[in-house]
């Protein structure tokens, strides 16, 4: 492999929102970044991505060599793959077309390449297994927008090198990613599966009349949210008794977590009806702003929020 420090071409390979992401990241680090998507049209879609991005970019702390200028839409995968030495992949999360995809970069990117998945649900070890490079494919999976959010998921898959993987993630670590190392596949990794618990029980209090949409967002936006934003919830409840810390606070407070858990509902179908209530209230929370207007002003609310907190390796209190 590369040593990371002498990286300079970085591949991304689907050119939707997060691979627009990831090129704009890369193009923030000065990386040299080649852009390969089946759809000829994407080239216009990741210039005009890249463009609205670099502000965000700039304003986050650039490398010296930053070019937004610095990349190129390759009409084959052959041609992007061509002497990169990471590939970040960014198609569906389907497994039949990752899968053919894994088996195309299996034999066209130089062996020493590393190939980092940005895949949020599947599991590596199914997507690798059979191909002849097997060992350096890994999952690197970004939160939306990669470019913006710094934690990034490393994962390996069964057959993946442990110095694969430990590469990875000191690549990323390098150039300003907060890397959390999943010791264990399962779907959906670590936050993502955090995501939807959360998810599921915002959607069964609409469902129920609990709360409206409205309601529930401005909730965790302007409480728990803000906590979240310097301290994860261990973090979080340990302080929250004071001297006696988390162990303290399990023993008092624990049975009435447990009385909560029991009393959480499982969602088992996204029907119409609720898909109609939940978009309604969507409309009626943004009140006819557009997405770019609340997507630019996420971005720069999420820069300050960054700037203030500060970054630390471990993601924790700065």
């Amino acid at each position: 492999m590369t040593p990371v420090e002498s990286v300079r071409h970085v591949a991304v390979v689907g050119a939707g929102t997060i691979g627009a992401s990831w090129a704009a990241f890369f193009l923030g680090r000065g990386l040299l970044v080649s852009v390969y998507d089946p759809e000829p049209a994407r080239a216009e879609y990741v210039a005009r991505y890249i463009k609205q991005a670099w502000p965000t970019v700039k304003a986050l702390g650039t490398h010296p060599d930053a070019n937004p200028d610095q990349w190129a839409f390759c009409g084959t995968l052959a041609d992007a793959a061509a002497d990169a030495q990471y590939v970040q992949e960014c198609a569906p999360d389907d497994f039949a077309l990752k899968r053919r995809l894994f088996g195309e970069l299996d034999t066209l990117t130089n062996p020493d390449a590393v190939i980092g998945s940005s895949s949020s649900s599947l599991l590596l070890s199914n997507l690798q297994e059979g191909l002849g490079t097997a060992a350096r494919f890994v999952i690197a999976h970004p939160f939306n927008p990669p470019h913006v959010i710094p934690a990034v998921e490393v994962v390996a898959g069964r057959i993946t090198s442990p110095k694969v993987a430990a590469w990875c993630a000191e690549f990323l670590e390098r150039h300003g990613k907060s890397v959390l190392r999943v010791r264990k596949e399962v779907p959906g990794h670590i936050i993502n599966r955090l995501q939807a618990a959360l998810f599921q029980e915002a959607i069964w209090l609409v469902r129920e009349g609990v709360a409206d949409v409205a309601d529930i967002d401005r909730g965790i936006a302007m409480g728990p949210g803000l906590r979240w934003a310097i301290m994860g919830p261990f973090l979080t409840f340990h302080l929250a008794a004071q001297d006696a810390g988390i162990r303290g606070y399990l023993e008092q407070l624990g049975p009435a977590h447990v009385r909560l858990w029991r009393d959480l509902h499982t969602v088992q179908e996204l029907t119409s009806s609720l898909v109609d209530t939940i978009a309604r209230g969507v409309e009626q929370e943004t009140d006819g702003k557009s997405i770019a207007a609340l997507t630019s002003e996420r971005d720069r609310l999420i820069t300050e929020l960054i700037r203030l907190v500060g970054q630390t390796k471990r993601g924790s209190l700065p």
